[in-house]
């Protein structure tokens, strides 16, 4: 329309004008697109749901056979069989729902006859270059061979996760293969027990084994404890670091096993008579010092890792006071014999010739002291000065009376 023409053209103007049934048809259309994005998100998180179950069953699972115990191999796929069956079953009743016509129900599958267990066994600790195939040839001696189920490993170079099942036609080829554990496969000590076996018991520790072949306590750890000793093999143990509320009793209990115990010598505070934090104990021989020595089990004590080590000599003689009352009388019968004469002349001179240098100065200048100190003591009184000590000229001076003095000052007064 010109500016000119001042006609006006209503279907002109208003015909692009929507309506009140576009706006409805276009809400209509807004929520049905809602809708079936709602349900999508719906099924999502249904199926992640899905997802992280089967998950936690396969981690579960893998458990169970780490453990050892007996897992289906067939769990897995009997478990998305049903499920892929069960959407296919409803598929096919909302199919013959939608065409009016109903099937028969299909028969159940019977459940497997329970109580036969199959024999077989469960392989540890194995290295992960071991196939299958190396499971069969070193265990075909054993019996026939039915099953062999070696997990892949996690990355190429891994051709199992350290641990396989072996199924035997028998208990007898079990037994045989129950004789091969901690035998060695590939550089590795297999540890194998019975497939029935669901008890966590890892692989026995080695005990160390000594010359003659006994055990040896420790190992490893009390052959390096022995090392670090500094004082030679005695049958006083020294024990440090103990706690203040530690007793002889506890020590005596927890280090019995080691050996018999003459004495158990702790040292104590005299007011308190709580331990100082250390303590001697004295075996009857040397090897139940040593022993407690290597044991590790036994060096704690009331949470605290205490501090063993070998007795001193001098600790060693005073858990045998009887020895040290027989030395001193020993000594003291060769001091009388010597005072009276009966060792030869030039021992004496021996040893007066044992003192050393320091000796003789040392008590040269204690002479000279004691000569000064005589020589002050006799030497007469200089004039004005006497030779009395301070101590005694302050206690013999004269002393001021206490007596009233008369006021001889100015008094303030306020009125």
């Amino acid at each position: 329309m010109s500016q000119e023409d001042d006609s006006f053209d209503v279907l002109e103007v208003f015909g692009n004008v929507p309506t009140a049934e576009d706006q409805s048809a276009k809400d209509e259309k807004k929520k049905r697109r809602a809708e079936k994005a709602k349900l999508k998100a719906q099924e999502k998180l249904e199926k992640n749901r899905e997802n992280r179950e089967k998950k936690k069953l396969k981690k579960d699972k893998m458990k169970k056979r780490k453990r050892g115990e007996e897992v289906s191999d067939d769990s897995d796929q009997e478990m998305d069989e049903a499920d892929e069956k069960e959407h296919k079953d409803g598929e096919d009743q909302a199919s013959d729902a939608a065409s009016g016509q109903d099937k028969p129900a299909k028969k159940a599958k019977t459940e497997k006859a329970k109580g036969k267990v199959t024999p077989g066994i469960w392989i540890g600790n194995l290295s992960y270059s071991t196939s299958e195939a190396d499971l069969k040839a070193y265990f075909s001696s054993c019996g026939e061979i039915t099953r062999i189920k070696c997990p892949p490993g996690r990355t190429a170079r891994q051709k199992n996760q350290g641990f396989a099942f072996i199924d035997f036609a028998n208990q007898e080829a079990v037994t045989a293969a129950l004789a091969k554990s901690e035998s060695d496969l590939n550089g590795r000590a297999i540890l194998i027990k019975d497939s029935k076996n669901y008890e966590k018991t890892g692989r026995p520790k080695r005990e160390a084994v000594d010359e003659d072949g006994t055990v040896v306590a420790g190992g490893k750890a009390g052959d390096k404890m022995i090392k670090k000793q500094k004082n030679p093999p005695s049958p006083s143990v020294f024990v440090g670091n103990l706690s203040f509320s530690a007793t002889r009793e506890a020590i005596k209990e927890q280090f019995e096993p080691c050996g018999r115990i003459r004495k158990v010598r702790l040292a104590t505070f005299e007011d308190s008579g709580k331990c100082k934090g250390f303590a001697y104990i004295d075996f009857f021989d040397v090897e139940s010092a040593t022993k407690a020595l290597r044991a590790p089990d036994k060096h704690t004590m009331d949470g605290r890792k205490l501090r063993l080590e070998y007795a001193g000599e001098t600790a060693t003689k005073k858990a045998t006071p009887w020895l040290l009352r027989q030395e001193r009388k020993e000594a003291e019968a060769e001091a009388e014999a010597a005072s009276n004469g009966s060792t030869d002349q030039p021992a004496r001179e021996e040893k007066s010739n044992e003192i050393s240098v320091d000796d003789k100065e040392k008590n040269e200048r204690l002479a000279r002291k004691q000569e000064r100190i005589e020589k002050r003591k006799n030497a007469p009184a200089k004039e004005g000065r006497s030779n009395a000590t301070s101590g005694e000229v302050l206690a013999n001076v004269q002393r001021q009376k206490m007596t009233a003095q008369p006021f001889k000052g100015t008094k303030i007064t306020f009125d």
